[in-house]
């Protein structure tokens, strides 16, 4: 994504596209990036529906998987590696997908760098939303089959952005305290980096217009700060992050960028805002409790540091994938689910909420993790932090009934476009849709159904559908 002006924000070298995108594949090889599916989602959406077999086949149980804990170090020494640094940006390549916009973080840096406070954070602020702009232009054509890729453009802006703030706190915090660092095993200094976490939506590159983030802070190593002010690293990085939620949160001239949700990690609220790798993945094998589980299969590093991304990315799979999961489970996603119906879901005849009500997103969500949970073991495209692709795989390798999977996803993708129309019209995030909304007329036109009843219709019988789908999973 280029910025929205014509004009390159400095002197632009034409080899700067090839040396990005050779160390690009030089790092991640030539598989593209995990970008490709969203081409299958295209050609999968079209395609004409196939007859509907008569019998559903049993789906096969997953074997028996040995535990895997003694292969989950929690000390990050044993797993660090040298990488190249790329002496034109005087940082480490991010490791993360190009996707990451790390070219376009880049350029955006390099805009703004020399900024001074006020004026980086009014800045920020206004290139998201010249970005934002853009993508509502996809919402004309087909909102429905385009959804997953505006969904994840939304993503990809949040992670500029992040990523941006990131480069900001770094030369602040280190102009005040010098470099984090720690004394490896071998006697020397090396540097400590600090890692965002994504969670939720964000970490499955899915959030809406004026979606929340969802994050953990991580940070490599324990150790102390090398300047004329030097303090503990655990303090550098509380600052560090305390001072990044406020640069993107805090309301200024031009608006906030985004507010920020912290409750994922270790101990919630209770917890320490920042959080070393060892006590986090310590955490998470030891002590997480059902629904931190199932909220790990979203989690997604976001760092500047190649080592540190890899690390995190390895150790959440295994955890994710690599361990028993038993039937109390069920049970606990369950009374957790009928708990938010009872309390949080708001409840009037005449509307129907998309996120939380009995048959929305929230009962999608838990029905695609329990699956995740129980069958990605031999199905390793279902290993996905994405709803949607993984929707695409239960579906293409019959998971579960062809049919109950077309309804998860004709419903995921309708609910979450909705979700989209309700944002860009109230200018906030908001999940219930009111049947009377003077919008639905023009919105069942653009979506493709007749009218608003025939909408309504539909959505009704969706939420019906959804939620006997998600009794039999967590109930049978």
């Amino acid at each position: 994504m280029m910025l929205p002006d014509d004009k390159q924000p400095f002197n632009y070298d034409p080899e700067f596209d090839k040396e990005i995108e050779r160390q690009e594949r030089e790092w991640y090889g030539d598989e593209q990036y995990d970008d490709e599916w969203y081409d299958e989602w295209d050609e999968w959406y079209d395609e004409e529906p196939e007859p509907e077999p008569q019998q559903e086949q049993p789906a096969k149980e997953p074997e028996p998987q040995e535990s895997s804990y003694s292969i989950l170090s929690t000390n990050p020494d044993s797993h660090f590696k040298s990488y190249t640094k790329d002496p034109r940006l005087n940082a480490s390549i991010t490791k993360t997908k190009k996707t990451s916009k790390f070219k376009t973080t880049t350029l955006l840096w390099e805009k703004l760098k020399k900024l001074d406070e006020e004026d980086f954070l009014n800045e920020l602020r206004l290139h998201k939303q010249k970005q934002i702009k853009r993508i509502v232009k996809l919402e004309a054509d087909d909102p429905l089959k385009n959804r997953p890729r505006i969904l994840k453009m939304l993503s990809d802006l949040a992670e500029e952005i992040a990523m941006t703030a990131m480069l900001f706190m770094n030369q602040k915090m280190q102009g005040l305290y010098g470099l984090p660092a720690y004394l490896s095993s071998y006697q020397q200094l090396q540097e400590s980096y600090l890692a965002l976490v994504a969670m939720g939506k964000w970490g499955g590159r899915e959030i809406n217009y004026y979606s929340d983030l969802d994050l953990i802070f991580v940070y490599s190593h324990q150790g102390r700060t090398k300047g004329s002010k030097s303090i503990e690293n655990k303090e550098y990085f509380s600052k560090w992050a305390q001072k990044f939620l406020t640069t993107l949160s805090v309301s200024t001239a031009t608006g906030i960028c985004y507010e920020v949700d912290t409750e994922l990690r270790p101990s919630g609220n209770q917890g320490l805002l920042v959080t070393p790798y060892d006590k986090f993945i310590d955490h998470q094998m030891n002590k997480a409790e059902y629904w931190e589980r199932q909220a790990l299969l979203r989690a997604r590093p976001i760092c500047f540091d190649g080592e540190l991304f890899d690390l995190i990315s390895e150790q959440i799979k295994r955890l994710n994938y690599k361990r028993p999961i038993d039937k109390a489970y069920y049970k606990s996603l369950f009374d957790i689910r009928q708990r938010v119906i009872e309390e949080r879901a708001k409840k009037e005849s005449h509307g129907f909420d998309l996120k939380l009500a009995a048959g929305g997103l929230m009962d999608i969500e838990f029905i695609v993790h329990a699956l995740q949970f129980k069958m990605a073991g031999i199905h390793p495209n279902l290993q996905t932090r994405n709803i949607f692709k993984a929707l695409m795989t239960i579906e293409k390798e019959s998971i579960v009934q062809t049919q109950k999977a077309k309804i998860l996803t004709e419903a995921y993708t309708l609910f979450r476009t909705l979700e989209s129309k309700l944002h860009l019209s109230k200018k906030r995030s908001a999940s219930f849709i009111h049947y009377d909304n003077e919008n639905l007329h023009e919105w069942a036109a653009k979506i493709g159904f007749e009218s608003k009843d025939s909408l309504i219709k539909r959505l009704k019988e969706l939420k019906e559908l959804v939620h006997q789908h998600f009794n039999n999973i967590f109930t049978s």
